[in-house]
């Protein structure tokens, strides 16, 4: 477990915030047909257009969308005996999906999902990813007792490109759902350099991972919160250093409403947290 030391906490509430919750519940509303009208109008109100047009913010703009089935039974295992053709691409319009097994919680945890979506990324682009940057990862999570890894997870990421019309980054994206056991990955769409360039995610350096930060949320007010609602909630991670929120911000919401139950910034590379007032 990384160590971490408490600081001073501080209300922090504004704009860059609820963009990168709302960013964040975009990436959820793939999945939860459930989510209500409200939460769509949320991210429709909350997101400016310029934040729209200049970053990735919305997977459905992708020019390339390409979905897959897996096996979240077997994935891992496969994996794990050297097999890497877990990929079956769905070709026609596909049903509305539901959990493969209302029994059962498929959690990866963050090692999981980065080795899921290398492979993924060797067999729909089959270029290098190491030409590539990452711009912002998200993972989801329903509440529970056990919280050992995620039902969701995604990496989104940028590479610089050059036209007669500028510099500017291509933009790449693999999502992840063994829940539901789908992958779907978008590419095809550009944007422009902004005069400082974007951010990158330095993988290999971080000192916090995604497991980390979801347990010391947990320790801090996380478990607290959840059960104040009797785990009807869901927890959202993401880190996106290009929206001025380079921390691992971890939120729990009850019915996808807002304000959430519990919020709190985590540094990846210090482990130090502050805990967010969320007005509940």
């Amino acid at each position: 477990m990384v160590k971490h030391k408490k600081i001073v906490r501080r209300p922090i509430i504004g704009l860059l915030l609820i963009i990168a919750f709302a960013i964040a519940i975009n990436v959820y509303l793939n999945f939860k047909p459930a989510f209500t009208g409200a939460a769509i109008n949320f991210y429709q109100n909350y997101i400016p257009q310029d934040i729209r047009s200049e970053y990735p913010s919305s997977f459905g703009a992708f020019e390339d969308q390409r979905e897959y089935r897996i096996d979240p039974k077997m994935t891992l295992i496969d994996l794990q005996n050297g097999k890497t053709d877990i990929l079956t691409q769905v070709l026609a319009t596909p049903e509305i999906s539901s959990p493969l097994d209302s029994g059962s919680s498929f959690l990866w945890n963050f090692s999981d999902h980065r080795k899921v979506a290398d492979i993924v990324w060797n067999q729909t682009w089959g270029d290098d990813s190491k030409d590539w940057s990452i711009f912002s990862m998200y993972f989801i999570a329903d509440c529970q007792d056990h919280l050992d890894g995620f039902s969701i997870g995604n990496f989104e990421y940028f590479k610089p490109t050059n036209s007669q019309e500028g510099n500017g980054y291509s933009d790449r994206s693999v999502l992840l759902n063994p829940l539901y056991g789908i992958v779907d990955t978008g590419s095809g769409t550009s944007y422009p350099r902004p005069l400082f360039g974007w951010m990158k995610i330095e993988l290999e350096s971080l000192k916090v991972t995604a497991d980390d930060a979801l347990h010391i949320a947990e320790e801090n007010g996380g478990r607290k919160a959840r059960l104040s609602v009797n785990n009807q909630c869901t927890i959202f991670l993401n880190y996106s250093p290009n929206y001025k929120f380079n921390v691992w911000h971890v939120s729990i919401s009850h019915n996808n409403e807002l304000p959430n139950i519990f919020e709190i910034n985590i540094d990846p590379y210090t482990a130090k947290y502050k805990i967010i007032e969320t007005g509940k």
